[in-house]
Protein backbone atom coordinates (compact mmCIF):
# COMPACT_ATOMS: atom_id res chain seq x y z
CA UNK A 1 0.00 0.00 0.00
CA UNK A 2 1.19 3.18 -1.04
CA UNK A 3 1.19 6.39 1.40
CA UNK A 4 -0.77 8.24 -1.19
CA UNK A 5 -3.50 5.03 -1.31
CA UNK A 6 -3.05 5.16 2.48
CA UNK A 7 -3.60 8.28 3.34
CA UNK A 8 -6.66 8.64 1.24
CA UNK A 9 -8.04 5.12 3.16
CA UNK A 10 -7.49 6.64 6.49
CA UNK A 11 -8.92 9.83 5.75
CA UNK A 12 -11.78 9.13 3.96
CA UNK A 13 -12.66 7.18 6.56
CA UNK A 14 -11.86 9.48 9.63
CA UNK A 15 -14.32 12.23 7.57
CA UNK A 16 -17.34 9.93 7.23
CA UNK A 17 -17.25 8.70 10.89
CA UNK A 18 -19.12 10.31 13.82
CA UNK A 19 -17.14 8.88 16.24
CA UNK A 20 -13.31 7.83 16.93
CA UNK A 21 -14.82 4.18 17.45
CA UNK A 22 -16.63 4.44 14.07
CA UNK A 23 -13.69 6.03 12.14
CA UNK A 24 -10.83 3.55 13.36
CA UNK A 25 -13.53 0.62 12.68
CA UNK A 26 -14.22 1.88 9.33
CA UNK A 27 -10.47 2.49 8.32
CA UNK A 28 -9.65 -1.39 9.74
CA UNK A 29 -12.53 -2.90 7.91
CA UNK A 30 -11.28 -1.62 4.50
CA UNK A 31 -9.10 -4.55 4.72
CA UNK A 32 -5.47 -4.65 2.77
CA UNK A 33 -3.02 -3.17 5.38
CA UNK A 34 -5.96 -2.59 7.25
CA UNK A 35 -3.11 -1.81 10.78
CA UNK A 36 -1.12 1.22 8.68
CA UNK A 37 -4.55 2.63 7.56
CA UNK A 38 -5.94 2.26 11.23
CA UNK A 39 -3.16 3.67 12.57
CA UNK A 40 -3.61 6.70 10.69
CA UNK A 41 -6.66 6.75 10.87
CA UNK A 42 -6.31 6.34 15.05
CA UNK A 43 -3.89 9.56 14.63
CA UNK A 44 -6.61 11.60 12.93
CA UNK A 45 -9.49 10.27 14.90
CA UNK A 46 -7.79 11.07 18.49
CA UNK A 47 -5.84 14.73 17.70
CA UNK A 48 -10.02 15.39 16.80
CA UNK A 49 -12.10 13.49 19.57
CA UNK A 50 -9.10 12.87 21.76
CA UNK A 51 -7.79 10.38 24.25
CA UNK A 52 -11.58 9.76 26.14
CA UNK A 53 -13.26 9.18 22.95
CA UNK A 54 -11.56 5.46 22.64
CA UNK A 55 -13.20 2.78 24.27
CA UNK A 56 -12.10 1.59 28.21
CA UNK A 57 -12.22 -1.44 26.23
CA UNK A 58 -9.53 -0.80 23.74
CA UNK A 59 -7.31 0.77 26.82
CA UNK A 60 -7.44 -1.89 29.30
CA UNK A 61 -5.99 -4.08 27.13
CA UNK A 62 -2.42 -2.10 26.47
CA UNK A 63 0.41 -2.30 28.16
CA UNK A 64 2.12 0.33 30.31
CA UNK A 65 -0.65 2.07 29.31
CA UNK A 66 -0.19 4.45 31.81
CA UNK A 67 3.24 5.42 31.07
CA UNK A 68 1.93 5.73 27.08
CA UNK A 69 -0.21 8.85 28.62
CA UNK A 70 2.09 10.53 30.50
CA UNK A 71 4.93 10.38 27.82
CA UNK A 72 2.34 11.96 25.42
CA UNK A 73 1.13 14.57 28.33
CA UNK A 74 4.81 15.34 28.36
CA UNK A 75 5.01 16.18 24.89
CA UNK A 76 2.37 18.19 24.36
CA UNK A 77 3.51 20.10 27.27
CA UNK A 78 6.73 20.53 25.00
CA UNK A 79 4.91 21.13 22.32
CA UNK A 80 2.60 23.91 23.63
CA UNK A 81 5.36 25.20 25.44
CA UNK A 82 7.28 26.18 22.34
CA UNK A 83 9.64 23.23 21.41
CA UNK A 84 9.96 20.99 18.44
Amino acid sequence: LDAVLCSHAALHSFMQAKSAEMAILSAVNLGGDADTVGACCGALAGANWGLAALPDRWKAGLERYDELVQLAERLWKIRKDGGF
